[in-house]
């Protein structure tokens, strides 16, 4: 008898401890919030500068640079693809979410980071959350902090696994080629989230975290557009020490259009025809990068403006704002 209640209270606290686990399983990975999809955009300020032209049409490359002021978000689309690249601050999410479905985007088929700078990563929670994202590419480090973090449980939540990036990738969508490099440096010194302190006239190169950032190559017929993160010194010389480098029509350019100490031999390998500075007022683009692209007749675009459109047919490439 006693033999027969031990069993009993076994399989009871064996059941207990399985309806715990069961429990705790469907409270994380909880239904996904329905956000209510807007008729049209409200009229307000901070909607006037998300608005942006989609037509999608066969033939036709469209990349936004969203005008969320010194975070980097950018939109590219042809026919029947959608790929992101950063997702702006925590509070640019929800609104790059409802302006993605007031256009009838509803999923992005590659989301890519460029690196884990909440200027960067901060909006992946709700556009992750909300959105089918498909892939995700990240850069080959890991980061602990409140962004980055999210961005990790936004994943976990919808069961997706990000592709680290160790080697480039290169894909091509419709008509337009996606080549995806990353970083190749060795070390990583582990920084504070808001240090933005250039390497204007360092002798010795001390790799940070920014220098982790994933370069973007696109090229539709003619037209060239590169898409270079928070890239410092030390990924620019990366880039420079590649056999050839062509002439870019569209940069987005590094690191919010700050000056280091390869800047100047950057710009003068690519001189690009248009280039784009997501700044502020606060950290607005350095005047040494204007000098330069004035030199060469670039035609640039300041995000504190607002968003920024190009639009490619493979011939002509139209950038407006």
């Amino acid at each position: 008898m006693a033999k027969f209640l031990f069993i009993v209270c076994l399989l009871f606290i064996l059941l207990f401890i399985l309806a715990g686990c069961v429990s705790e399983h469907v409270d994380f990975y909880e239904p996904e919030i329905e956000i209510e999809i807007p008729n049209e955009i409200p009229d307000t300020n901070d909607w006037e500068e998300i608005v942006f032209p989609l037509r999608r049409e066969r033939g036709i490359l469209e990349v936004y640079v969203f005008g969320l002021s010194s975070a980097d978000s950018i939109l590219i689309t042809t026919e029947n693809y959608v790929v992101m690249i950063d997702t702006g601050e925590r509070q640019h999410g929800h609104d790059i979410v409802e302006a993605l479905f007031s256009r009838g985007i509803f999923h992005i088929d590659h989301l890519i980071i460029t690196h884990f700078d909440r200027d960067h990563v901060g909006g992946a929670y709700d556009i992750i959350r909300f959105l089918g994202v498909r892939n995700i590419i990240v850069p080959n480090y890991h980061r602990e902090s409140n962004s980055a973090n999210r961005f990790r449980e936004a994943k976990h939540r919808v069961g997706i696994e990000a592709y680290v990036l160790t080697d480039t990738i290169s894909f091509v969508l419709d008509d337009a080629t996606f080549e995806i490099v990353p970083s190749g440096l060795a070390f990583f010194i582990f920084g504070n989230e808001e240090d933005d302190a250039d390497e204007t006239d360092e002798d010795i190169f001390i790799p940070r975290e920014n220098d982790f950032s994933i370069l973007v190559n696109v090229t539709h017929g003619n037209n060239s557009f590169l898409f270079t993160g928070d890239a410092m010194a030390g990924r620019l010389g990366e880039f420079l020490e590649q056999d050839e480098i062509s002439q870019v029509d569209f940069l987005k350019l590094p690191h919010h259009g700050r000056h280091n100490r390869r800047t100047v031999e950057f710009l003068n390998a690519i001189k690009p025809r248009y280039a784009v500075s997501t700044c502020c007022h606060e950290r607005p683009i350095d005047q040494r990068v204007v000098a330069v692209l004035e030199n060469f007749g670039t035609e640039i675009f300041l995000s504190i403006h607002g968003g920024v459109s190009a639009r490619s047919d493979g011939y002509v490439l139209v950038v407006s704002q």
